[in-house]
């Protein structure tokens, strides 16, 4: 893996699907979390917010298509 035995913080922002995208949510997600925890590396799956204001993650984009 790249990252491994670098310092570092790896933050997982989960992606908020929009009408405007094709772009979906991946269902692995759960999986790459664990994949990066079993490898000693710093993370953390952060929780979602701003969707109810579509400004999360991939929502502030579709604004403006």
């Amino acid at each position: 893996m790249l990252i491994r035995g670098i310092d570092c913080f790896v933050n997982l922002i989960p992606y908020n699907q929009t009408e405007s995208s094709d772009f979906r949510p991946s269902a692995r997600s759960d999986d790459f979390f664990r994949e990066l925890k079993g490898m000693g590396v710093n993370a953390i799956f952060r929780r979602k917010f701003g969707s109810g204001i579509n400004a999360a993650c991939g929502q502030l984009s579709s604004q403006y298509d």
